[in-house]
């Protein structure tokens, strides 16, 4: 291949194009007319056959891959930069004109704070912006362990401590709470429990295996009273809310009582079957100040609700099928509670189902105790996906099965069929 020299520079002119000049400083190989023309020194080539077309493919292949990832490396670089840089500002970026909620600090609280505004969303989840579109979905967002510290000193100001019950004995567990106008916290303020019987029961369904064999997924954590309580006793949990708030509660609990680990994974996101970004809905109509009680808002739900407060936070949604990858057990033990929402989890979760053995789950089974079972809209979805697969519907009270259509408890708990002789023999042993 014909070699010149041009201001102190060797290079090639290629046969097919005599016009054409390429820098030999500037490639490792070039193809020229059936010849591979490599530079050793800036005047010296050799010639070699042409190579073969698969051999050519592969090389190209081969680059594109470099490329792509050349360009992860750049990206995860330039975030992380990025993503340092916001970190170095403590302060909240905010919102105007917004109008605050009566009677209720829990609505209020962080409600002024621009969330979407870059300096902030990049801080929130721990390998990916909030808000960040890939592929057409949102990524799921496990929760920063070190949010800016404006939102936890925010948060800690609104956050009375409980010192709750254990349901398996031993001293009282410190939570942090919404505060005494909350229906849930005000509750665990002013009798020291929660649901000291379910968590119970659902301890005790855990305890049927060993601590590394099966994992609590928490749907609808709130302010965790049950996540801690089962991380506590070692088993690994993966806790999901919609209310950042509540995560940020529960992360603070963890890490005041030492358990805030890999073991511990909190994600922040609704539960849902389309690709959206929504606000929470409270439902003013049943408790005034209850910031556990937020909703996605289906149409379905507004239609019962008279009085509806949104919030100004946007949450991302999220398929319950997201949430595999970070299970790391094949057993799974569930207590779901997310507010008319329950049948979005089956619809989106039927990996989880399908590769994992999900051994019992709780839910609270009708929204309301004055309305028979088939008034809910999704009745005969959630029933036949759960009898399908062979769950059994049993009270929570007597850990007895029940018959599904005339079954009027707040709360149910749904056991795998194989699982059942054994697990009602030892929870009604205790």
């Amino acid at each position: 291949a014909p070699v010149e020299m041009r201001g102190g520079r060797c290079l090639l002119r290629c046969k097919h194009n005599s016009s054409a000049y390429t820098l030999l400083s500037r490639i490792k190989t070039r193809d020229t007319d059936g010849l591979l023309c490599i530079p050793r020194n800036p005047c010296e080539l050799f010639a070699i056959s042409k190579l073969s077309a698969r051999a050519k493919t592969m090389r190209t292949k081969n680059n594109l891959i470099s490329l792509a990832g050349a360009a992860a490396v750049l990206l995860t670089v330039a975030y992380l930069v990025r993503r340092r840089n916001f970190a170095d500002s403590d302060t909240l970026p905010v919102l105007s004109d917004v109008q605050l909620i009566k009677n209720c600090p829990a609505y209020n609280e962080l409600r002024s704070v621009d969330f979407t505004n870059p300096s902030l969303r990049h801080r929130l989840c721990q390998e990916t912006p909030a808000y960040h579109l890939v592929r057409g979905k949102f990524l799921l967002c496990e929760l920063n362990r070190n949010l800016p510290q404006q939102m936890y000193t925010i948060v800690r100001q609104g956050s009375p401590v409980a010192n709750v019950t254990r349901a398996m004995g031993g001293g009282r567990m410190p939570i942090f709470t919404f505060g005494a106008e909350d229906f849930i916290s005000g509750e665990m303020l002013k009798k020291n429990a929660w649901e000291t019987g379910e968590i119970r029961t659902m301890l005790n369904l855990l305890k049927q295996f060993p601590t590394d064999s099966v994992t609590f997924l928490d749907v609808g954590s709130n302010v965790g009273i049950y996540s801690l309580q089962a991380r506590e006793l070692g088993y690994p949990v993966v806790a999901i809310d919609a209310n950042i708030r509540a995560l940020a509660r529960l992360q603070m609990s963890a890490k005041r009582l030492d358990l805030l680990d890999d073991k511990l994974k909190l994600f922040w996101g609704f539960i849902s079957d389309d690709v959206a970004v929504k606000r929470i809905t409270w439902n003013a109509d049943d408790f005034g100040c209850h910031a556990g009680s937020g909703s996605g808002a289906a149409a379905g739900w507004r239609q019962k609700v008279t009085t509806a407060i949104e919030d100004t936070i946007p949450v991302m949604t999220v398929r319950a099928d997201e949430l595999r990858e970070h299970i790391s057990t094949k057993n799974v033990i569930i207590k779901m509670d997310i507010e008319s929402g329950e049948h979005l989890f089956m619809k989106t979760g039927e990996k989880l189902f399908r590769e994992l053995n999900i051994m019992a789950l709780q839910m609270e089974f009708w929204r309301k105790l004055t309305e028979p079972p088939q008034a809910s809209k999704y009745y005969n979805f959630v029933t036949h996906f759960m009898t399908s697969r062979n769950f059994s519907l049993l009270s929570m009270r007597t850990f007895q099965v029940q018959k599904i259509t005339t079954f009027g408890e707040w709360d149910g708990i749904w056991i795998r069929n194989d699982f059942l002789p054994r697990v009602k023999k030892e929870i009604q042993m205790i």
